[in-house]
């Protein structure tokens, strides 16, 4: 899977750049390997905290994390995987939401966190939701997620 990170989407030489790109890939890759690509928006919380003070925009806790995307595939001509732009969302569901499309099982924590886009809808981070607190901190409890300082040493 080719996760990448667009900065001019409409840009008719970034189109002429990626379709080349996306021909030089297919040619590469062999014709029984199936391969998702998805486009990404990047997303800057702290940048998007200073515009939106300097526009004077009304605070909007999911816009820090908000990214649109697309997807598609190279070899691939089984149509189960809707081409082009999907809805904007939470930056945190993106890997989810590409696993899902890719037709990919989802491990336990992909699979909550899949149920947790039902549930929280695009807000994830903004999201306030108690069942999405009590999945964090059970992955802390697990030990997947490191909250603890990190410890710099001094040579």
């Amino acid at each position: 899977m080719l996760i990448m990170p667009s900065t001019t989407p409409d840009s008719s030489e970034t189109a002429v750049t990626w379709n080349r790109l996306k021909s030089e890939l297919s040619d590469l890759f062999s014709q029984t390997v199936q391969r998702s690509i998805v486009h990404y928006g990047d997303h800057q919380p702290v940048m998007a905290r200073r515009i939106e003070a300097k526009l004077k925009l009304p605070t909007d806790a999911r816009r820090q994390f908000r990214t649109f995307y697309a997807m598609e595939t190279l070899n691939d001509c089984s149509d189960r995987l809707v081409s082009g732009r999907g809805p904007d969302l939470d930056i945190a569901f993106l890997g989810t939401v590409a696993l899902q499309q890719a037709g990919l099982p989802l491990d336990e924590i992909f699979a909550t966190r899949a149920s947790l886009l039902e549930h929280c809808g695009e807000a994830y981070f903004a999201s306030s939701s108690e069942r999405k607190r009590r999945f964090h901190r059970t992955l802390v409890d697990l030990g997947i997620i490191d909250v603890a300082p990190t410890v710099r040493h001094q040579y």
